[in-house]
């Protein structure tokens, strides 16, 4: 019989307690606001997602005797609750049950909060968060996207790219960050520019690539990094996307063939005015008046609630030719041009989406993909800044704000999974974190 003399072993044994306080024994009670989502955790680790989570390795010279798994789980769990900031952290970091589920040692647990202590200081878990590097963050969050992928929970190939600003105080003191000109403001705005990309699936919503730079960045040279990173981590971008929807920004004859051409993708983008392609799709329908177009009727609501109605009228163009500036690079894209009316006001706008897609069978569905990307606004950008504080950084390293967003997009997909398979226990629990605050 092998003797631990230093060490103690404990029992899991809810009745044995509950028998035992019945009887009148001595009993020990740790309070717990945060606690109660230990079957959330346990679900997350059932499905391999905590295990992803925990993995995360920090680049260190020299251990602080506390191990990084118990340090990625706490940053977990402070991102999962949307507390908001590491300053307002101490609450769950004196959650004795709380920690004991995450994986520190239940006496060193007893000992810190019988000191009136955290069980760790938040300093250290912002210490540990800035070293994790941006290769690391990566290498986790495309480990969780084939996770997702393996386990069937990517569905439909229409996805749509795109990007928000973070801003920040100071162009010193956060590293990597760059500066554009507000003219609205009249100053310099400091801060990152983050794209990803993400499926139209209205069921199931997932953000599978990012990328970060600085905020002066070119989000086509992000997409390009995200899609290569997706490619090197996962797979063939093609294996999972179908159709990549895209706004202005992303224009350009040379950068929409590479799309096409490197990845394989097919385009569906909303075409600048101004552009020769824009002018000669506008010409070509005007010569072919004869043709009856698409009648669509569609309602659109606000984010007020306000439905407006509107008439399209869909015409399809075939066989254009955009040229990059120099004329060395070139692409065939079709068009769709728009004339839509609002029912209510008879506000009158036409739109031409340019698309590397057959236009001759279903022209229409080339504007629906587009009328999907709409609800990025509360599906990725919304609810990622509002929710998920990844507007407010967690620190001033590229690191750590690299890995809040990982984390962050990482634990929407999560939760979004867990609402999709226990609808119900989503619910009370998002209740139960409202009520506690």
């Amino acid at each position: 019989m092998r003797t631990m003399p230093h060490r103690q072993v404990f029992r899991f044994d809810p009745e044995g307690v509950v028998e035992a306080m019945r009887l009148g024994e001595p009993a020990e009670c740790i309070e717990s606001k945060f606690g109660y989502n230990d079957h959330v955790i346990n679900w997350f680790s059932e499905k391999g997602f905590w295990r992803i989570w925990e993995s995360m390795r920090a680049d260190v010279k020299r251990a602080n005797g506390i191990p990084q798994e118990c340090l990625n789980g706490v940053f977990a769990a402070l991102t999962l609750s949307r507390i908001g900031s590491i300053q307002k952290a101490d609450p769950m970091l004196e959650d004795g049950r709380l920690m004991t589920e995450l994986g520190f040692n239940i006496i060193t647990v007893q000992k810190r909060l019988k000191d009136g202590k955290g069980v760790i200081h938040r300093d250290t878990l912002r210490n540990h968060v800035k070293r994790i590097p941006v290769a690391e963050s990566k290498r986790a969050f495309y480990e969780h996207v084939s996770l997702m992928r393996s386990r069937k929970w990517l569905r439909g190939g229409v996805y749509a790219a795109d990007g928000m600003k973070i801003e920040v105080t100071s162009g010193k003191s956060y590293e990597g960050c760059g500066r554009v000109w507000d003219p609205e403001r009249k100053q310099f705005v400091f801060g990152y520019k983050v794209v990803y990309v993400f499926n139209l699936s209205p069921e199931r919503p997932r953000i599978i690539a990012i990328a970060i730079g600085p905020i002066n960045a070119d989000e086509r040279t992000l997409l390009v990094e995200a899609l290569q990173d997706l490619r090197a981590h996962v797979c063939n971008p093609r294996d999972i996307i179908d159709i990549l929807v895209l706004d202005r920004g992303y224009w350009g004859v040379e950068h929409l063939s590479r799309l096409k051409g490197e990845f394989g993708l097919d385009i569906v983008t909303i075409c600048k005015a101004g552009l020769t392609i824009h002018d000669e799709a506008q010409r070509l329908v005007a010569l072919d008046q004869g043709k009856r177009p698409l009648i669509r009727h569609r309602r659109r609501v606000n984010n007020q609630g306000h439905e407006s109605r509107y008439i399209r009228r869909i015409r399809a163009v075939e066989g254009l030719e955009a040229l990059d500036k120099a004329g060395t690079v070139s692409i065939r894209l079709n068009a769709v041009c728009v004339s839509e009316v609002d029912e209510d006001s008879g506000e009158a706008s036409d739109t031409i989406f340019l698309t590397t897609l057959d236009v001759s069978a279903n022209s229409a569905k080339v504007v629906d993909y587009y009328d999907q990307r709409w609800s990025i606004e509360n599906r990725c950008n919304r609810e990622l800044s509002q929710n998920w504080n990844v507007r407010r950084p967690i620190g001033r390293r590229l690191t750590a704000i690299f890995a809040q967003l990982c984390m962050a997009s990482m634990c929407l997909n999560a939760v979004r999974i867990y609402r999709e398979h226990k609808p119900k226990d989503a619910e009370k629990l998002e209740s139960e974190m409202r009520t506690q605050g």
